[in-house]
């Protein structure tokens, strides 16, 4: 990540560990300085944070997974002086039992051995920034949790959380963004030609006034179905040089979107309407989340589980008397909504495609999210259930038999919304 990028993710982090730890923003802002107020509230929210970035695991500091951290998030000048730094300060954490005193010494410690590759979260976070962080967040992260490929549909929702960032940046009208989507250029307003490539440099996409070609094609061998890649890097090498007459970003942008369009139309999209913030929130849960992608706790969980509640649960018009049976077992007596319900939990969880189980993600979510001693009971109920929805035609009758079925084969792993 760039360093733009990583303070956005940090933002995510202090807004989650701050409240916990009731530390004012007096006492986390100098940290970045070297200003270190050795109190109880600011040890333990240094934890909270490396816990949040999976330095901490099991109650330790792991000098491991710290290095892990490094080498997948770090821009590529910063990971060396930065694994330098971890290695000089591995064994502070050793002097301490209480784990935010460990936290405490060991930041501290690294702060003293090299102040100019430290960063901490100290970003007091404005609701203006939320919005931005939000999305800068999802954005990042959707790769992280999909990572050989989204969906159509992700890509969609992924898509809208930008709108709703660059939108409000540059006042262009749903209207005339619309218009763009349907291949409508002529007659452009600068507000969308600024918000096409507000778009384009939140996806990496545009640098400067120049079509980051290499980037997008990374992106498109990471982000894309199989089904879509060629095509997709097909339209990219016919537009690289699209933008070279202009200096201007936004009118660079516009000629790159009007070149992909033209090569080919299908592979092209904006996305058309705004989202929701019930699914806003969703995706951004989700993903921040996944960023940390070496196993959440059961508390994770029910917090992304909450939020994909929040938004299945209208959708269906369900109950909480309902819903809440599911979860312990009890699924005898549920009707066409509960089954429903139970549906788009599997949907946005990425395990339910069509009327069938996604056997291959549920597997492969079960390996990169659950904690350890969760991941092979998970994965042998999966298993077991594989083909538990295959009799049913319907998603929503598929959806109720597949999660009752791994209920059945194992109720001490069963978790559900």
């Amino acid at each position: 990540m760039t360093m733009k990028q990583l303070k956005a993710t940090a933002k995510t982090m202090r807004k989650s560990c701050q409240p916990k730890n009731n530390v004012s923003d007096e006492k986390i802002d100098p940290i970045n300085e070297g200003v270190f107020y050795e109190e109880k509230e600011v040890m333990c929210y240094m934890a909270c944070i490396m816990k949040m970035a999976n330095a901490i695991k099991n109650n330790k500091l792991s000098y491991d997974s710290a290095v892990k951290q490094v080498d997948l998030l770090l821009p590529e000048e910063l990971k060396e002086p930065a694994k330098a730094a971890l290695a000089a300060c591995r064994k502070v954490a050793e002097g301490y039992k209480d784990i935010c005193e460990a936290a405490f010494h060991t930041t501290k410690c690294i702060y003293n051995f090299n102040p100019d590759i430290f960063f901490f979260p100290y970003f007091s976070v404005t609701m203006k920034e939320k919005e931005t962080y939000i999305i800068v967040v999802a954005t990042l992260l959707t790769v992280a949790i999909l990572c050989d490929g989204m969906s159509v549909k992700q890509m969609k929702y992924m898509a809208k959380l930008t709108r709703m960032n660059c939108q409000s940046k540059t006042n262009a009208s749903d209207g005339e963004i619309d218009l763009i989507q349907k291949g409508i250029f002529s007659g452009a307003s600068k507000d969308v030609k600024c918000y096409i490539a507000c778009m384009m440099k939140m996806a990496g996409t545009l640098k400067g006034s120049d079509f980051n070609y290499e980037s997008a094609m990374k992106q498109a061998d990471t982000m894309l179905p199989d089904d879509k890649k060629k095509l997709m890097k097909e339209a990219l090498k016919a537009c690289k040089n699209s933008s070279d007459p202009y200096k201007d970003p936004c009118e660079a942008a516009y000629h790159i979107s009007q070149c992909f369009y033209n090569h080919n139309p299908e592979m092209f999209y904006i996305p058309k309407n705004r989202l929701t913030m019930s699914i806003y929130i969703v995706i951004a849960t989700l993903l921040t989340l996944a960023l940390l992608c070496d196993g959440m706790t059961m508390n994770q969980i029910r917090a992304m589980g909450k939020s994909l509640r929040k938004n299945c649960q209208p959708k269906n018009n369900v109950s909480d008397e309902q819903v809440d049976p599911i979860g312990k077992g009890v699924f005898s007596g549920a009707n066409k909504d509960v089954m429903c319900y139970i549906a788009c939990i599997m949907k946005m969880s990425g395990t339910l495609k069509g009327a069938k189980m996604n056997y291959e993600n549920a597997i492969k979510q079960a390996d990169t999210l659950l904690p350890d001693d969760m991941k092979e009971p998970a994965k042998q109920a999966l298993t077991g259930c594989k083909n538990s929805g295959d009799p049913y035609k319907d998603p929503c009758e598929a959806a109720y038999h597949i999660s009752q079925c791994i209920y059945n084969f194992n109720p001490d792993i069963f978790y559900f919304p």
